[in-house]
């Protein structure tokens, strides 16, 4: 696993907001301190696969609170075998750019974990 810092933890914060337009999913999140209020938003773009699991059923150990890129990915190479059972070529796999493609798992303490699998992500930070 490879740990992605994010501004603000996602131990002390709000419910998470999740939004999908066209191949994209945009999870927003805000966190408040005496100093601060800050809305916290990752897109990940050109999603194969978005998995939400509730605190209570996560079966696996391997999280964390925040962001991380799971190396490895069984997730992902379910999606591959899948794709070399229609008698499709690997290399043709997710519009051929099998390389780009990243498992990222996103924990959310009280509210639960996300598996993405995707071709990139954007974190932005707006401060109110």
């Amino acid at each position: 696993m490879k740990k992605i810092q994010l501004p603000k933890s996602t131990s002390e914060c709000d419910e998470p907001y999740i939004e999908m337009k066209g191949g994209d999913t945009i999870i927003t999140y805000s966190y408040e301190d005496e100093v601060v209020y800050s809305l916290i938003s990752i897109k990940f773009k050109t999603v194969y696969s978005f998995i939400y699991t509730e605190c209570e059923y996560i079966t696996t150990l391997d999280y964390t609170y925040g962001l991380v890129e799971i190396d490895n990915s069984e997730m992902k190479s379910n999606l591959l075998t899948a794709w070399q059972m229609r008698n499709r070529f690997i290399n043709e796999a997710f519009g051929g750019e099998v390389e780009k493609i990243k498992h990222y798992r996103l924990y959310f303490d009280d509210y639960g974990m996300y598996d993405i699998i995707c071709k990139e992500i954007e974190i932005e930070e707006e401060i109110k």
